[in-house]
């Protein structure tokens, strides 16, 4: 930490990124949500689906390039400097090739619409290069920042250029200021109509004026931020019911919640609920959870507790396993597989099928034709798993191959 700067280091299979997070100098607060830098080395091409958020992300990028795909697999968009990203309630597939040296600025929407001068309604599901709404000035910008001596200096520079704009910002319509507050404050549920008449002003004009300094009109907006509370509700792991999140976060029932957020997300909030959970829990937890009877949870979590994935706490509860947690513990059993495999390349007798290669090389090319940004997660998981126990399966050792399949099984949840 240096001040208010955060730092978190990862390291895995996948590559080796660090994150630096800054909380805004005070005059920037109402407008900007948070500063962050990041650099990844070494992973591999990795497409993510980004979620909707009620924010406005600048990336300033330094090095390399960022891609965004199209539901199917096709690159719409590669961008090889700084961008914006508009409000929209769908989910955007970003593809990076596993290196990254770049920074971000989560604006709120009107922080955007005055520090930056956009009209929001114009990029709104947009991902669309910064210089080209910003300015040519905006690329000397970038420059100085990628060849700053560190990151609290780069933070300074961004915090004096942002502060700078704003100072020389359009002031905002009172009208917007207070209905996106009210709207923000309530997590998107209020009535729209009732919002207007508060105002004293139309629904239409409202309307206007929420397109072009929010950049979606207030219905859409109060529809993103219910979702974020969802979202927010289940990824905390401590949702018990979806028929109660539901009711609670304003939506009609519970078919409606399911809709909304499929088509915000690109998956139903079951599937997110199953793959959240605390590091500890409770039996009764579990079972209230996924509606298991005793003897079901108990023979799931006999499994589990098998392979390694989880223990049994002093007196009553479980705890899931460091290695599914913690960077350092990644990385150890990262290490653990480059010692492991040229280990088996040495033993005596070692013997790779040509089939076996033709199959791996096959599956790499298959890869790097395309399949990176097509391919499902799972797909490219057991690409990485044949690959590297059919290296470890030649050598004939049998305690090599266990470790590598041990291994390879917590990677899978891992992956998951």
């Amino acid at each position: 930490m240096d001040g208010d700067i955060d730092r978190v280091d990862h390291s895995s299979e996948h590559g080796r990124w660090t994150l630096w997070r800054k909380r805004p100098a005070a005059p920037l607060r109402p407008h900007v949500i948070e500063l962050e830098g990041y650099v990844e080395t070494g992973g591999a091409p990795l497409v993510r689906r980004e979620l909707p958020f009620s924010g406005i992300p600048l990336i300033l990028v330094f090095e390399h390039h960022f891609s965004v795909f199209g539901d199917d697999g096709g690159e719409r968009v590669r961008l090889g400097q700084g961008f914006v990203a508009g409000l929209t309630d769908q989910p955007t597939l970003v593809g990076s090739p596993g290196h990254a040296f770049c920074m971000q600025v989560n604006f709120t929407p009107l922080g955007a619409w005055r520090i930056l001068g956009l009209d929001l309604n114009e990029i709104a599901g947009l991902v669309v290069p910064a210089d080209a709404v910003l300015g040519a000035a905006f690329r000397g910008l970038e420059e100085r920042l990628a060849h700053a001596a560190d990151w609290p200096q780069r933070f300074a520079i961004i915090e004096r250029y942002l502060l700078d704009r704003l100072d020389h910002g359009a002031e905002l319509t009172p009208l917007v200021e207070a209905g996106y507050a009210q709207l923000v404050a309530a997590g998107g549920q209020l009535d729209i109509a009732a919002l207007a008449g508060k105002l004293e002003v139309s629904r239409k004009h409202l309307s206007t004026l929420f397109r072009r300094e929010v950049g979606m009109a207030p219905k859409t907006v109060a529809r993103l931020l219910r979702f974020e509370t969802a979202l927010a509700a289940l990824r905390s792991g401590e949702v018990r019911s979806l028929a109660d999140l539901a009711y609670a976060c304003g939506y009609a029932d519970q078919s409606h919640f399911n809709g909304e957020f499929r088509a915000m997300s690109g998956q139903s909030p079951t599937a997110l609920l199953r793959a959240s959970l605390p590091e500890s829990v409770t039996e009764a937890a579990l079972r209230t959870r996924y509606g298991l009877s005793k003897a079901q949870l108990a023979a799931v979590l006999n499994r589990i507790s098998q392979e390694g994935w989880i223990e049994r706490k002093p007196g009553y509860g479980w705890t899931f396993a460091a290695m599914l947690t913690t960077p350092d513990s990644l990385l150890q059993s990262y290490r653990l597989r480059m010692a492991l495999e040229p280990a088996a390349l040495l033993e005596p007798g070692y013997r790779l099928d040509r089939a076996v290669l033709q199959r791996c090389r096959a599956a790499e090319i298959h890869l790097l034709e395309g399949g990176i940004a097509t391919d499902p997660a799972d797909r490219i998981h057991d690409r990485g798993v044949n690959f590297h126990e059919s290296l470890v399966e030649a050598s004939g050792n049998v305690f090599f191959i266990d470790t590598i399949r041990r291994v390879n099984r917590v990677r899978r949840l891992l992956s998951y």
